[in-house]
C-alpha cells in the first residue's frame, strides 16, 4: 500500500526521520521527543543499523515504530529486505513500513500492492537535508501540516561525513512540536489510511 498522508479526519500527525540511526542526531532527537511526550517513525539506514545496534534499541525501547530506508540508501529493491532483516535481528520484527530512498517508489511496486507492508511517502517535504536554517524549517512544517500530515524530517545523513547535517533540523524540533500540540504526535501505524 502506498501513503502519502493520514486521514484527514483525525486530528493526528506523524512526524517520521530519515538516514538514522546516527549517534549524533537520533539520540538528540529521542531526548526532545522524550521531554515532548511524543512518539514518531524512524526509516533506518541498513548500514548505519548495523553499526549502531544500541540506538536502534533505544528507537525501539522508547516506544517509537522502526520503518526500512534502504541499506545504503540506494535504488536497488533488495537493499531494503537486507535492513529489515538487520532491524528484526535486534528488535525481533520485521519492519512493514518501507520509504523508499529518493522517493523511488517504482522500485517497490510489488510492496505499494500488497497488504502487508507499507509504502511511505508524506504530504509534508522539509528538505531539511538542503540545511535551511531553523526557522525556514519551522516555518515549512508550521505552513503545511493539517490533519494526518506525514512530515519528513532528517536525524541523519547516508554519508559518514554529513552526519550533523540536521542541526539545524534539532534546533527546529522543540518549537515544531509546540506548535504541532493541537494534534496528536503519533507513530504512522496509530494512524488510519
Amino acid at each position: 500500500m502506498l501513503i502519502l498522508h493520514g486521514s484527514r479526519n483525525e486530528n493526528k500527525i506523524a512526524l517520521t526521520f530519515d538516514d538514522g540511526p546516527n549517534p549524533y542526531g537520533t539520540r538528540k532527537v529521542l531526548d526532545i521527543l522524550d521531554k515532548h511526550n511524543a512518539k514518531a517513525t524512524f526509516f533506518l539506514i541498513g548500514k548505519w543499523v548495523h553499526e549502531y545496534p544500541d540506538i536502534v534499541n533505544a528507537i525501539h525501547r522508547e516506544g517509537h515504530l522502526i520503518g526500512v530506508h534502504g541499506y545504503n540508501h540506494s535504488r536497488i529493491r533488495n537493499d531494503s529486505a537486507r535492513t529489515s532483516l538487520e532491524i528484526a535481528g535486534i528488535v525481533g520484527y520485521r519492519p512493514t513500513y518501507i520509504r523508499p530512498p529518493y522517493g523511488n517508489i517504482f522500485v517497490y511496486l510489488p510492496e505499494v500492492f500488497s497488504r502487508e507492508t507499507f509504502v511511505v511517502l508524506g504530504d509534508v517535504w522539509v528538505y531539511d537535508w538542503k540545511r535551511p536554517k531553523s526557522n525556514a524549517i519551522f516555518e515549512t512544517v508550521s505552513r503545511n501540516t493539517r490533519n494526518g500530515s506525514i512530515a519528513i524530517l532528517h536525524d541523519g545523513s547516508e554519508k559518514r561525513n554529513e552526519q550533523r547535517r540536521c542541526e539545524e533540523m534539532i534546533k527546529a524540533l522543540p518549537s515544531i512540536i509546540d506548535r504541532l500540540k493541537k494534534y496528536d504526535l503519533v507513530r504512522l501505524d496509530q494512524m488510519k489510511f
